[in-house]
């Protein structure tokens, strides 16, 4: 992204670091480690596949915002950004892995 490599790795959880989360941590993007956390499990069990497509198109955004933008943006704006592009892509039935 932005000619920068962002490896994306995925867990069982993650943990949170915030010791007054009270749900468990499902996405991280990282800027410092140039990566991005995906969890397979909330604390209610397994994600969905479009729960965890969604997540990793939010934490996308966060390096979007990141590198383009220079700056943080609010969790309000990235998660409405990242709702609606996952909306419009799933909604236009939008494949973009080459299968048939």
């Amino acid at each position: 992204m932005g000619g920068h490599e962002i490896e994306v790795k995925r867990s069982k959880r993650i943990p949170s670091t915030d010791e007054d989360a009270l749900e468990t941590k499902i996405g991280e993007a990282r800027d410092s480690e140039k990566d991005i956390l995906l969890a397979t499990h909330s604390c209610f069990g397994k994600l969905s596949e479009s729960y965890m497509a969604q997540t990793f198109l939010h934490e996308i955004m966060h390096h979007v915002a990141s590198i383009y933008l220079q700056r943080a943006v609010s969790e309000k704006v990235i998660g409405g950004l990242s709702e609606g592009l996952f909306q419009v892509l799933r909604t236009n039935k939008l494949d973009f892995s080459g299968k048939e």
